[in-house]
């Protein structure tokens, strides 16, 4: 096959190499040449596995292409290395000419599409989704590892509600003479048919608290779903009391490290008979339904009571038991026992009837299950409203115009505290789990950092405190199956800790441990230094041993992390730290050189080719291009190494914003890759979103931020699937990174200092929409904003608890209009933001 390379203008000698086939003459490159023939022989060019890859190596951006991609109709047009690759039939004969044909085909890579659309906004991205995900919602307690996962009626896909399951963590409890899970099933309404019309919301749109309307034309059922205890309502009082054991806990939980040893000391060792509390005071799923009559003649509603999916147990004095091992539900209809698993009731003209039924997390003796019939559903109701107010009580204050992301935020701080286990009381570890998962360094991190900067300080404390106990002797963390990566990631949350919270004693107190882990780390780079510096180890699920990017983000964010808050409390492995980040911080430019010069050219929608960079250096480029052959679909896509590349590295000050080799990362994640900058099927493992915010590209940050969010989380009751394919309930790891999204556009530490709203949308300065911010916790203590707009004025305060080297804030007009006088700092048009020089603000339009 023959080719022509041209270049815009001499840049110096260099050669060719080739994988596959061989060249008819010199592969050398002379100096001068802007225009070169190449005859590559016996080269593969079919598709397939192993194709023939042509690397050019002359000037500061060596690439490489697949020969077969080779066209005169479409030339490879390499705008960083100012090359073009074409056949020698293509009468155009200058990189001038061929650059010129293709821009004057107007077209946009999808970067360019998307920055010339209006912004973006949550409606737009419904709209152009198809999917509205529903996710089961878990009820139960903060530091409880007992939940219900509640849902419609999946088990026969009924299309009315619903169905209740029984855990322990991720765990199904069991009951006790069969190994099938305590599963309940519960029919209101007439059954399945084609016109089902149910809405779900969480009380005040974000409390833990289901209600659930199901329209039946002349009856609306009305449920409402809630954890309660047995022995009485809850309280704020239970803030800090119960809780599971955290050994306990850890058994429930997927992907746990326990040794033989630890399962030996479990007081219940087989975690799906585990009662974890019940036999004092179990815990209850409530559910209240109202029949609403909504017309104004007599209607009858239908219900049949819940009951386990195995059996057919009759109702006894409105008890439902389970052979001889006790009760598992309590039915009342209209106050009173309920006489039978089915009934029909007449409800008179605009009339109600209400059902309750309180179903057991284990069985329990009939004597304590009578006792619920005087229970009272207000007093609980109101008891379970209490408890979850007085966990947000603790938290920062944050009054933000859009209603469905202030919502989202209230509600996955309140999820991220329902998942996390422990004991309540005393100053033990506490399992910061992502969902159905047990803690990991890497998926817990988002977590930690959202709790620490809505002020959660003590709990992340004992979060910290958890993954630390999981250190072996080597400082080696690992809390999940057989990952790799969590060590750096913990390190980068003990420095981040340490940064937002000043507490000097708690350092001390930790030092010990992560000097350990630290001194891994090193240890793991003195041993990376004879393949480029970079850590090789297993980032995630699939059983890759590589340098990938990502482990090596995670790494570099630990140490780094440590040099900066240790001189005080250990000064010679600070200084030893910060000469190894140093080095470190070269090494990873220098793998993602390599990585950008050995990864094969992939078209853009605007003409141009760009690299399409591999997951970690050495491999020919992202995977899925089977350069290297191999089978590479996981999780869903065939791009599923992508999350352990190098958008991690935007995390880090290793990779600059404005690095070339940024640049390069982001073209190389475009369509396909992506699609309207969310990932594919895992998305929140990209961190893209924080390159754009810290480039200024705010309209690229909403698109990734709306976008992802729309697909993956339940738009109703705002909790989250791990994947768009719907595997993996309640995910808090991706609710982690939706939240820190949030914290980032509201306060970004960068260059130093401080800015504040980088990444809002227009409309959130709309007249008459106030922004305020109270005790948000940064690295320069507490934070309180204020912000409103009205009569074309844009005017506030702010106050931070420290003094910050700068401290900037982005103030876009709804309109894009500039300001016609501005008063308590410099500002910037291009960036929309002002240098504050003081703690208020006017910007008058």
């Amino acid at each position: 096959m023959n080719i022509r390379i041209l270049w815009q203008t001499p840049c110096g000698p260099g050669h060719l190499e080739l994988r596959g086939g061989r060249f008819a003459g010199t592969p050398e490159i002379p100096a001068e040449t802007i225009s070169m023939d190449v005859e590559i022989q016996d080269a593969h060019i079919a598709p397939g596995d192993f194709p023939t890859l042509v690397r050019v190596i002359r000037g500061p951006h060596p690439f490489t292409f697949f020969l077969r991609d080779v066209t005169r109709e479409s030339p490879l047009w390499y705008p960083l290395a100012q090359c073009v690759i074409t056949t020698p039939e293509d009468p155009r004969t200058t990189y001038q000419e061929i650059v010129a044909a293709i821009q004057a085909k107007g077209l946009l890579t999808d970067v360019r599409r998307m920055e010339s659309e209006p912004e973006e906004s949550y409606e737009k991205a419904c709209a152009r989704s198809t999917k509205d995900p529903e996710v089961p919602v878990w009820l139960g307690m903060a530091r409880d590892t007992r939940f219900f996962r509640v849902n419609r009626h999946v088990y026969e896909d009924l299309g009315s509600w619903g169905e209740i399951t029984v855990w322990n963590h991720d765990c199904p409890r069991h009951l006790p003479d069969r190994p099938d899970p305590m599963r309940f099933i519960y029919e209101v309404g007439p059954g399945s048919h084609g016109c089902h019309q149910v809405t779900r919301r969480l009380h005040e749109g974000h409390l833990p608290i289901l209600h659930v309307t199901q329209n039946e034309q002349t009856v609306d059922y009305e449920m409402t779903l809630f954890a309660t205890r047995e022995k009485g309502p809850l309280s704020p009082q239970d803030l800090h009391q119960g809780g599971t054991d955290p050994l306990q806990a850890y058994a429930c939980m997927l992907g746990t490290n326990i040794s033989p040893e630890e399962k030996e000391s479990l007081p219940q060792k087989n975690p799906s008979l585990a009662t974890l509390g019940d036999e004092e005071d179990a815990m209850i799923c409530w559910l209240h339904v109202e029949a609403v009559n909504l017309t104004d003649v007599p209607t009858y509603a239908f219900h049949r009571v819940p009951h386990l999916c195995v059996e057919n147990a009759p109702l006894q004095e409105g008890m439902l038991h389970h052979g001889d091992h006790g009760v598992v539900c309590v039915c009342r209809l209209n106050g009173v026992p309920t006489p039978q698993l089915e009934m029909a009731v007449l409800i008179p003209a605009r009339g109600k009837v209400t059902f309750d039924w309180q179903m057991l997390h284990s069985c329990i003796s009939e004597e304590r299950a009578r006792k619920l019939f005087s229970s009272d559903y207000a007093q609980h109701l109101q008891g379970a409203i209490q408890y979850w107010k007085a966990w947000e009580t603790q938290a920062a204050l944050l009054q933000l115009p859009e209603r469905a992301i202030q919502e989202r935020i209230q509600a996955g701080l309140l999820h991220l505290e329902l998942t996390t286990s422990g004991k309540g009381e005393g100053d033990g570890p506490l399992l910061p789990t992502v969902g159905v998962y047990a803690p990991i360094g890497t998926e817990s991190s988002p977590i930690l950092l959202f709790l620490d900067s809505m002020g959660y300080h003590r709990d992340v404390d004992r979060c910290l405190q958890w993954f630390l106990s999981r250190q072996d002797e080597r400082g080696f963390i690992n809390s999940y199956a057989d990952y790799e990566s969590e060590t750096g990631a913990v390190l980068w949350c003990v420095a981040e800790h340490y940064k937002t919270t000043r507490d000097d004693a708690w350092l001390r107190r930790v030092l010990p441990q992560v000097e350990n882990s630290a001194r891994f780390l090193l240890a793991q780079r003195r041993e990376a230094q004879t393949t480029g510096g970079l850590i090789a180890g297993k980032s995630s699920d699939p059983d890759d041993k590589t340098c990938a990017f990502f482990l090596n983000a995670g790494a570099y964010l630990g140490l780094a992390g440590l040099a900066e808050i240790l001189p005080p409390f250990s000064p010679e492995l600070a200084q030893e730290l910060a000469r190894d980040a140093a080095e470190y911080r070269k090494d990873i430019r220098r793998g993602l050189e390599q990585s950008a010069g050995e990864s094969p050219l992939v078209p853009l929608m605007d003409g141009s080719w760009t690299p399409a960079l591999g997951p970690w250096p050495g491999a020919n480029g992202n995977v899925a291009y089977h350069a290297d052959g191999g089978e590479w679909f996981s999780h869903g896509t065939i791009f599923g190494r992508l999350d352990s590349g190098a958008m991690a590295l935007f995390l880090t000050d290793a990779l600059p914003e404005d690095d070339i080799l940024a640049d390069l990362i982001l073209q190389s994640h475009q369509h396909p890759h992506f699609r309207e900058n969310a990932g594919l099927s895992q998305p929140y493992y990209f961190r893209h979103d924080i390159a754009h915010l810290k480039r200024g590209e705010t309209k690229l940050f909403l698109k990734c931020f709306y976008n992802q969010l729309v697909s993956l989380q339940d738009r109703h009751t705002y909790t989250f699937w791990e994947h768009y394919y719907h595997v993996s309930s309640h995910k808090t790891h991706e609710e982690g990174w939706f939240l820190m999204q949030c914290r980032w556009m509201l306060a970004l530490e960068e260059k130093g200092g401080l800015t504040l709203l980088k990444g809002i949308p227009r409309a959130w300065m709309e007249e008459g929409a106030p922004l305020r911010i109270q005790g948000l916790c940064t690295h320069f203590g507490k934070l309180n904003l204020e912000v409103t707009r009205q009569d074309n004025v844009i005017q506030g305060t702010v106050h931070l608890e420290r003094t910050s080297p700068s401290l900037r804030i982005r103030l876009p007009h709804p309109k894009g209009l500039t300001p016609v006088k501005v008063t308590g700092g410099q500002y910037c048009p291009k960036t929309e933001t002002l240098t504050l020089e003081g703690n208020s603000f006017r910007l008058e339009f």
